[in-house]
């Protein structure tokens, strides 16, 4: 393969995302903050890189898979980030969940240096980023994202463009609100079903038969979120970062969702059980 493709983050997403495409004969470079994530990177084939320039210097297409809004614009307008470095056109897909008008100022000052990105926020988890059976959600130029599609494929089963910079993380964000509500409305089906006499098992197989069922009761096992808050350290802030980014880019479009901000209040309200405990 004649392109060159670099990974920004090699962590949980980024270092299977990144092994995908290796497998499918591209040539990858990765850089991330941590030494033990690339030393990984390197032992499945990976080209390590020291410094985000160099990454940028060596690569024609760039994937970014990092946590937030601010290691985003590090990455991208930091004094060693991807625009001071492109010394040639160059094709960027965000992966990170951030809000959309973060995307926006980024593309805008990036696209000044012959810089194009595009927005391709991802669902399925760690499970789906290592099968390669990923959702891409994509927004932007359409000439990048056809460019970035052959790679994209080699991580994903389903790629959905969404048409102007910004919209794959409008729809990313309203998925991960959906995700968190459900996630409680089942929590407090199961538990009241269990102190009425059913197991959690009857009720489920049963529900997961009927109009109640739910992609999250189907994976209940799995994806029961609230378990995850008192035992992962960091969980439930994430969760709140994702429902105050939504709730955020809803105000901004001139909208408001109240069922949004009520359970923004109940994921605040486990923070403030668990940081009981911890004290």
């Amino acid at each position: 393969m004649g392109v060159n493709v670099g990974f920004i983050g090699l962590g949980t997403m980024g270092l299977p995302m990144s092994r995908n495409v290796l497998k499918g004969g591209y040539r990858v470079y990765g850089y991330d903050i941590n030494p033990l994530r690339m030393e990984e990177f390197r032992k499945f084939g990976g080209a390590i890189c020291n410094s985000i320039g160099e990454l940028v210097r060596k690569c024609d297409c760039i994937h970014i898979v990092v946590l937030d809004d601010k290691q985003v614009k590090d990455v991208m307008l930091g004094e060693d980030g991807v625009v001071k470095n492109a010394v040639k056109p160059l094709y960027v897909a965000i992966h990170s969940t951030i809000l959309p008008s973060t995307c926006v100022e980024v593309a805008g000052k990036a696209s000044q240096f012959g810089v194009k990105v595009i927005d391709a926020p991802i669902s399925g988890g760690p499970i789906g980023a290592e099968e390669g059976s990923l959702t891409f959600m994509v927004g932007g130029d359409k000439e990048a994202f056809e460019k970035l599609k052959p790679i994209l494929e080699l991580m994903g089963k389903n790629i959905f463009y969404l048409g102007a910079l910004g919209s794959g993380l409008k729809v990313k964000l309203l998925n991960n609100l959906m995700l968190y509500c459900n996630n409680v409305i089942a929590a407090e089906a199961i538990e009241i079903a269990k102190k009425m006499g059913i197991s959690e098992s009857d009720f489920l197989n049963v529900v997961n038969t009927s109009s109640g069922g739910s992609w999250v009761t189907q994976k209940w096992e799995s994806f029961n979120l609230l378990k995850w808050i008192d035992s992962k350290p960091g969980f439930v802030e994430l969760i709140l970062k994702d429902i105050e980014d939504g709730v955020k880019t809803i105000y901004e479009h001139g909208l408001r969702s109240i069922i949004f901000e009520f359970f923004k209040g109940y994921y605040e309200y486990r923070k403030f059980l668990r940081d009981k405990q911890i004290r």
